[in-house]
């Protein structure tokens, strides 16, 4: 969880098998849909200090966040229970409407001979434009369905809860940023704002690395 001057922000990770992973923010309901991804980037450069779930505080901890402890018969890990959903993001962006950003000034200035490597003719660029789609679901994700059971114990009495263990709830269910991050690098390979995720059935759940 990080704290920003626009606000609170909690991030929970998806770790990929493929080297990149998906980061899910959340912030106050206050903050805009550029404050949000901005804080998980300043988390990534670190510009912006963020508190791991085992320092935070029990109970509401941040934004869509609250930490619990239970006791258990044997030693489990810390980790981190998560409530979202799918979606899918789609964005076209004409790369020329604003060139400086994608360092196209000087290729788009209207002169030519500014690709002398690629042929003897006068090039210059003329259109730009870039297409991505990109989709979080359950694929690539495994999951456990959990079956509560009654259990009569017979000859001896059941254990004694002797281990206590940290659990983090993180519900990501209003609008959210989601980035994609390369973990070697940290490189942001797409950022999203998501407002209009796909339906999601109560029996599709999700529990992610621990903490």
């Amino acid at each position: 969880m990080a704290r920003t001057s626009a606000g609170a922000v909690t991030g929970v990770r998806a770790r990929g098998t493929d080297g990149v992973d998906v980061h899910l923010l959340l912030g106050e309901e206050r903050m805009s849909p550029g404050e949000v991804p901005a804080a998980g980037a300043g988390v990534l450069t670190g510009e912006v200090t963020a508190v791991p779930g085992s320092r935070l505080p029990l109970g509401a901890a941040g934004p869509g966040l609250r930490l619990e402890r239970a006791r258990d018969v044997e030693p489990v890990p810390p980790s981190v229970a998560l409530s979202t959903v799918e979606f899918t993001l789609h964005a076209d962006h004409d790369l020329l409407a604003r060139p400086a950003l994608f360092c196209l000034t000087t290729a788009a200035d209207g002169l030519p001979g500014h690709f002398p490597g690629i042929g003897p003719a006068p090039l210059g660029l003329g259109d730009g434009r870039q297409s991505v789609t990109a989709t979080f679901g359950a694929r690539g994700f495994r999951a456990a369905p959990v079956t509560p059971v009654d259990v009569a114990w017979r000859d001896m009495p059941p254990p004694e809860p002797a281990y206590e263990t940290l659990t983090a709830y993180a519900v990501v269910d209003r609008p959210f940023a989601s980035l994609a991050v390369h973990r070697e690098t940290r490189l942001v390979l797409a950022a999203g704002w998501v407002t209009d995720p796909k339906p999601c059935r109560e029996d599709e759940n999700a529990r992610t690395q621990a903490i």
